[in-house]
């Protein structure tokens, strides 16, 4: 059983953890980009943000960790909140706190940790982590380092950068019922999730002088492994704001939705995400087929008829021939009629190829 010194601190622990309303929600690149700071300055192949519920660690950004969550009796976390300063552990197979932890008992296989609490408040409510799966420590320059990446989650974690749209279906849904919306692998919103933020946000861009643009991004070979789409996911939120709504579609297939941004400005960041497939998944970057389209300014275009226009736009940059990353821009406005009915699919207007040996 998990014990507090005492349960009227746990229980202000606890509110202050949840009053950051941070419990799962979608990754951010902001925190993605703290994790990979960590991992290649400090030379562990793994870092997370942990946040330690009542029983639970969930991880709201990880490098080299496959679990969104795990047990908090007996994990690196809960021992790191009960500390003031950082917590290192060498081995933490002879540690007898963590060496029954799933993390160290089995899958992982965590030998070394060092950990540093995350407070808000005065309160810790979770640990910025390194781990490996050889025992060490860290010299007084790397633990000065975690110190400092670690303010620097701290002051992130009290930021809301959401979309109106984003912070309308979170709100919606209590933190104990939002995992229905997140992908269970890669902690971005799931299609269930990117229905109710593209219904708020379409809403929202109908508003006189409104507009909002929506990227699908297909990979190819289809159904790529988990690993794949956890990389390409991270190189995706590098590329776009913070509130921009990313998720998955389908098992190969990201959708991204941009308030206030138009096709026009899309495609910019759609080349963007290209250069960064192309720049870090190596010698045999995935292929890539991306269709842009958005609605126009201050009209209402129902969900299904932008979405339609999106999927015709993926559709033709997906075509047979098309080889290495490819990009094409729908035109936008109105909505999508099958061929034979009045109002044919809209033109394509513009195609933008990045061939794979370029």
């Amino acid at each position: 059983m998990i014990m507090m010194p005492h349960e009227a601190s746990e229980e202000t622990r606890l509110r202050a953890l949840r009053d950051l309303d941070i419990l799962d929600t979608p990754a951010e690149a902001r925190f993605d980009r703290i994790t990979r700071m960590a991992v290649d300055i400090l030379r562990v192949p793994m870092a997370a943000v942990e946040l330690v519920d009542a029983t639970r660690v969930w991880l709201k950004s990880a490098q080299g960790l496959h679990e969104l969550d795990g047990p908090r009796e007996g994990s690196f976390a809960d021992g790191v909140i009960r500390e003031s300063g950082s917590l290192i552990v060498m081995d933490a197979q002879s540690d007898g706190r963590f060496r029954n932890h799933p993390w160290v008992s089995q899958g992982h296989r965590a030998r070394f940790h060092a950990g540093h609490p995350l407070r808000v408040k005065g309160e810790a409510v979770g640990s910025l982590s390194l781990m490996g799966p050889e025992p060490r420590s860290l010299s007084v320059a790397e633990a000065r380092i975690l110190l400092d990446l670690a303010a620097i989650v701290e002051r992130e974690l009290v930021i809301r950068r959401w979309s109106s749209g984003q912070e309308d279906t979170l709100a919606a849904h209590p933190s104990d019922r939002r995992r229905s919306l997140l992908d269970s692998q890669t902690g971005m919103w799931n299609r269930s999730g990117l229905s109710e933020v593209l219904w708020h946000e379409i809403g929202r861009a109908s508003q006189p002088g409104g507009v909002l643009g929506v990227m699908m991004a297909s990979v190819q070979p289809s159904r790529p492994s988990r690993t794949v789409l956890r990389e390409l996911a991270g190189l995706l939120r590098g590329v776009l704001r913070p509130s921009d709504a990313l998720g998955l579609w389908d098992e190969s297939t990201f959708l991204a939705l941009f308030p206030g941004w138009d096709a026009g400005t899309v495609e910019r960041i759609a080349l963007d995400a290209m250069a960064a497939v192309r720049s870090r998944a190596g010698h045999r970057p995935p292929s890539l087929s991306i269709g842009i389209t958005s609605t126009e300014r201050g009209r209402r275009l129902e969900p299904d008829a932008l979405l339609r226009l999106a999927e015709s736009a993926l559709l033709d940059a997906r075509a047979p021939g098309a080889a290495g990353l490819r990009v094409r821009r729908s035109g936008s406005g109105s909505p999508v009629r099958r061929r034979g009915e009045a109002g044919e699919i809209p033109e394509m207007t513009e195609a933008l190829v990045m061939p794979s040996g370029a």
